[in-house]
């Protein structure tokens, strides 16, 4: 199975860093207000840009903000890995695929995997650099390394990467310690709930459950009317 898995909010507890980030990018800026951490936790879509919409910048000030904090992230120290990250990522590296698919810059996160002893275990970082949608950046992890969608699944932490993987045509699986709570990703209807980074080591067996129907009740429970 080929696992896509988000960065910051999967397997990498950067929420504060990036918080403090974004308000001393704004500071700098002096345009919008000052960004809250309901920001991240309920938009659409979790990019810089669309924190910089939402907190009041326009035009030309948005790509400014979005350029501010890459330009802090590439200085920045190492985000913290969640704990269990690191051992369930090596459970499922001996007969899985793992990939990073972010919004974030590969270059960045490549720059991360290394202190963070877990290069070893990620074949591929597609990152938002090229323009491509989340969404275009699955479907070419599935070609690259060749995977059919229906063997494939995304891991996020927002709705915005579950409906990603949706438009892939992959299975969907949300973490329920990350960036958006639980009430916010059940709109976007996951295949399957993963509540502590230990459960990403069981996570194919979760999917297989779920394709036989022994998990259906369940599943069905979180989609909406």
């Amino acid at each position: 199975m080929l696992i896509c898995l988000d960065f910051d909010g999967v397997l990498v507890d950067s929420f504060d860093e990036l918080m403090s980030m974004m308000v001393d990018v704004q500071a700098e800026l002096g345009r919008g207000r000052v960004p809250v951490a309901d920001d991240f936790r309920s938009i659409e879509h979790l990019t810089f840009e669309a924190v910089a919409r939402r907190i009041g910048l326009e035009g030309d000030d948005v790509s400014r903000f979005g350029r501010g904090m890459l330009a802090r992230q590439s200085v920045a120290s190492l985000p913290r890995l969640f704990p269990g990250v690191v051992d369930a990522l090596a459970t499922l590296a001996r007969c899985h695929v793992l990939v990073v698919v972010t919004a974030n810059h590969a270059r960045i996160v490549r720059a991360m995997l290394p202190p963070a002893g877990i290069d070893a275990l990620i074949r591929a970082v597609y990152g938002s650099e090229k323009g491509e949608s989340k969404a275009q950046r699955i479907a070419a992890a599935c070609r690259r390394h060749g995977f059919a969608p229906g063997d494939a699944v995304m891991v996020g932490d927002a709705v915005s990467d579950i409906r990603a993987g949706r438009e892939a045509g992959v299975a969907c699986a949300a973490v329920t310690w990350g960036y958006q709570p639980r009430e916010r990703l059940l709109t976007a209807a996951p295949d399957a709930w993963l509540d502590s980074p230990a459960d990403l080591a069981s996570l194919p067996d979760t999917l297989a459950r779920v394709a036989t129907g022994a998990l259906a009740g369940a599943s069905a429970a979180t989609r909406p009317a």
